[in-house]
């Protein structure tokens, strides 16, 4: 049986009209124990995975029509309703974050991708899935005692 921990996540990238360093992401994933997968074309359509996704790292053209945010992470979030979302921008891209993070936007990275923000971003990413994780064990076991009881 597969057992979810922080280690079995896959981080799906998904550039759109923009170039994300794909070898600097699964170097990074890799550190972590994740696997990263590419998914191209202007559909959040989810890829066979052998993990969970935890993270999606994406640019806002990839799946929006009129490469709106809020569409894109609401197409994304429909996907992907447990991921983490990172969106990746050009420093001089206009968006408003505070609207963004109330729409579930877990983090933000700047264009081009830079090693050390991205293994400070899956950090973060990593932190939280343990909570969860976590979480996840604690309720199994509450469930098992009252089962047994």
């Amino acid at each position: 049986m597969w057992e979810n921990t922080p280690e079995t996540g896959v981080i799906l990238a998904m550039p759109g009209a923009v170039p994300l360093d794909c070898e600097l992401l699964c170097s990074v994933a890799e550190d972590f124990g994740w696997a990263v997968r590419t998914v191209n074309g202007r559909s959040a359509g989810a890829p066979e995975t052998s993990g969970k996704v935890v993270g999606v790292i994406f640019h806002r053209s990839a799946v929006a029509s009129g490469d709106s945010w809020p569409k894109a992470i609401e197409s994304i979030r429909a996907a992907y309703p447990d991921a983490r979302l990172i969106g990746c921008q050009g420093f001089s891209e206009p968006s408003d974050w505070v609207e963004l993070s109330g729409r579930e936007l877990f983090h933000v990275l700047q264009l081009p991708l830079k090693e050390s923000e991205v293994r400070q971003s899956l950090g973060f990413v990593w932190a939280a899935e343990k909570k969860t994780v976590e979480a996840e064990k604690k309720l199994r076991n509450s469930l098992s005692s009252m089962v047994a009881a």
